[in-house]
């Protein structure tokens, strides 16, 4: 293994050590060892576990952010909102579901490490952040384009039915005895569900 690439293999161990045991329970040796490097590398690149923890969680959010940001400098409106957010959304956490798993275990911890650490890479969004889409939201509503005029609800519609959808799968699919659904089926089908869902109850 090349010396070049030990800082993206340590970031890698991380994210399945963060997301099988939480940032409490994460052990720098361990990260170590599953990288391949020895003990000190890890600190060497990173400094500490709270250092490599921040490098982790706003470098999935950066890519996630750097993905949205062509549709949120464009002309945005609600439906496109709607037409392209959940696909985008789906799309992306269905293959980052350690992060996922990260996120979920410090909301469970009662931490908000994880989720102050993606607040703050948002509010930087100058075409992305809370400001601008609250500015966006309440506009929309008060054009008759959309039935929901708070924008902490907005959101909460839109992440959440493609968020769970995810989360939900396993449960679910367990349930009604469903098998050898691809990943693609089933994300396709839950694209489609969610955006027309979210059609009839958000645009007007």
């Amino acid at each position: 293994m090349a010396a070049s690439d030990a800082p993206q293999r340590i970031l890698d161990a991380a994210r399945r050590e963060f997301a099988d045991h939480g940032f409490s329970g994460a052990r720098m040796d361990v990260i170590a060892r599953g990288s391949g490097v020895n003990k000190a590398l890890p600190f060497y690149y990173f400094r500490s576990k709270e250092k490599l923890y921040e490098e982790v969680v706003t470098g999935v959010m950066g890519e996630f952010l750097r993905i949205i940001r062509p549709i949120l400098t464009s002309d945005l409106t609600p439906r496109t909102l709607v037409e392209q957010f959940p696909r985008v959304i789906i799309d992306f956490f269905s293959n980052n579901r350690d992060f996922l798993r990260i996120v979920g275990r410090e909301l469970l911890d009662g931490s908000a490490r994880a989720p102050e650490l993606m607040a703050r890479l948002m509010r930087n969004e100058p075409h992305g952040g809370p400001v601008f889409f609250a500015h966006e939201i309440e506009q929309w509503y008060r054009e008759g384009l959309i039935r929901e005029q708070d924008p902490v609800q907005f959101m909460l519609h839109l992440f959440s039915l493609c968020i769970y959808s995810i989360l939900a799968r396993p449960m679910v699919e367990m349930a009604f005895q469903v098998r050898n659904q691809s990943d693609k089926e089933f994300y396709e089908k839950r694209i489609r569900g969610v955006t027309a869902v979210l059609k009839e109850g958000i645009l007007t």
